[in-house]
Formats: C-alpha cells, sequence, structure tokens
C-alpha cells in the first residue's frame, strides 16, 4: 500500500509554480512566486521566492507556511532591499495527507524602516492523489460584506457574518481562517467548527480595526475540512466596504421623524377631544 502511494505522488506530475498577485504593505510591494514539487521520497517541497518590486527595503523577513494542520516556521532570514529577492524553502510529510484539495498558506512578516510591521499572505492551490478522492465538496460557504463607517465613533470594530452549511451526509469539522490586510486584526486564529449532516450555521465574527482605511479593502478566508478519507479546501474572498457618513446627520434624522410621530400624535389627540 505504500509503495501503491508513493507512485501515485511520483505520478501525480511533479512540480506545481504559481504566482500571487502583487500585495501592498505600506511602501513596499511584494510579490511571491510558489513552487510545489513532490519528490519519489514522499516528501513534498515548498519553494518560495518573495521579491520587493517597491521602493523601500523589507527589514527582517520572516515566513511561515501551512499545510492543513501542520506548519513551517523560517529563522529571520534578513532584509529584502528594492528589487531583491529572497528565498525560503521547506519541507512536508507526503504520506500523511489524505487525496484531495489542498491550499498552501505563505504568511510573510516583514518590518518598514521606522518599525511599522507588516503580513502579507500567499495561497497556493493543489492536489493530492487526485485519482483517490471520491465524492464533491458539499459545504455551502458565504462571507457577508461588512461594512464601515469612519466617521463614526463606534467604527473601530466591525462584524463578519459568515455562514457554513453542510450538505454532506455526515458531520463534518471545518476549520476556517481569515487572512486579513495589516488594519484589520481578529482575535481568533484558525477557528473549528462541527456540523452535524444538513445542519447550517450562522456566525458573526469580531473584527477590530487598526489602522487607517483608504477605500474598500479585500480579505482571504480559507476553510478546510475531510468527508469520507477526503481533503476539501476553499478559498473565498470577501471586502470590507468603507464608508464616510456624518453620524450626526443619522441622529437628526432619527430625532426628525420621532418630533414628527409626536406632533402627529399630539395633533390626532387634541382633533379627536374636539
Amino acid at each position: 500500500m505504500k509503495n501503491a502511494i508513493l507512485c501515485c505522488i511520483v505520478l501525480l506530475g511533479c512540480t506545481f509554480l504559481l504566482s500571487t498577485p502583487i500585495v501592498h504593505g505600506g511602501a513596499i510591494t511584494t510579490k511571491v512566486t510558489t513552487k510545489v514539487t513532490f519528490q519519489a521520497t514522499s516528501k513534498i517541497l515548498i519553494d518560495d521566492e518573495i521579491s520587493n518590486l517597491g521602493d523601500d527595503t523589507a527589514h527582517n523577513v520572516t515566513v511561515t507556511t501551512f499545510l492543513g494542520g501542520d506548519a513551517r516556521h523560517s529563522d529571520v532570514l534578513g532584509d529584502n532591499r528594492p528589487g531583491g529577492t529572497i528565498r525560503y524553502t521547506c519541507a512536508f510529510d507526503g504520506t500523511i495527507l489524505k487525496p484531495g484539495q489542498y491550499i498552501l498558506i505563505t504568511r510573510i512578516n516583514f518590518n518598514e524602516k521606522y518599525g511599522t510591521s507588516h503580513i502579507t499572505y500567499h495561497f497556493t492551490t493543489f492536489a493530492v492523489r487526485a485519482g483517490e478522492a471520491k465524492g464533491k465538496p458539499a459545504l455551502t460557504v458565504r462571507v457577508d460584506t461588512p461594512v464601515i463607517n469612519l466617521k463614526s465613533p463606534l467604527g473601530s470594530r466591525i462584524k463578519i457574518n459568515l455562514s457554513l452549511k453542510n450538505g454532506h451526509g455526515t458531520a463534518i469539522e471545518p476549520v476556517v481562517f481569515f487572512a486579513l490586510p495589516d488594519d484589520l486584526k481578529m482575535e481568533a486564529g484558525e477557528m473549528d467548527f462541527r456540523l452535524n449532516a444538513g445542519e447550517e450555521k450562522a456566525l458573526a465574527i469580531p473584527v477590530a480595526v487598526t489602522g487607517v482605511l483608504k477605500g474598500d479593502v479585500s480579505y482571504q478566508m480559507i476553510v478546510r475540512y475531510e468527508e469520507n478519507n477526503n481533503q476539501y479546501a476553499r478559498q473565498v474572498e470577501g471586502k470590507v466596504r468603507v464608508e464616510e457618513r456624518p453620524v450626526l446627520f443619522k441622529a437628526f434624522l432619527v430625532v426628525g421623524l420621532v418630533v414628527l410621530i409626536c406632533v402627529l400624535v399630539v395633533f390626532f389627540y387634541r382633533r379627536k377631544k374636539n
């Protein structure tokens, strides 16, 4: 059986090469190219090439790579100067992975010149022993777009509404992870849920706004789960809409409506009394 698994890994196709859209962190522009190689020794090699396309240096670069419930952490890789490239490699054990779809998450941490920290994410989707996978993903995922009013004194926190519905005939335990931009923070890391067959859960997840949002910002959500000895993974993009509405204007409308109702009540009361 083990030899069959190794053969499947080799025959799967040895290398995937994917490039992320350019990611901005302050004045620093980062591009990541990830190569995923399946070796006959059953190791999965990850080779990240991190390019700095901006005008400033990215200081103290570190890389963390997540695959399923496993993670690899780099030491400090040094500074990435404008036009420069830093490479990071690591490996995962392919024999413990179930057949199906996987999303590799690459997290890059770095600082600007004066200490401001940034986090960027890169996602690589690939299949493991796809020929052995059975069934289709039946988890329905919906993320509602939250809105933040920059002129509201209560606007420092928002909630992302997440809906999960299990369309499988058995219970599943999805794991959810939100990859947020620098100016949004979530207390929870990976979140584990249990959904019985046919069950649906609606969740409101609090998010703190820790920086200055300049226009709408996008984020990514990754959900993975196992069912019938298969691995399923899905990437969903969400967006935080940014508005600038004076709160006093809303308060004026509310107060005006209340006054109008009171006037109408008094008017009809007096009319009826007379």
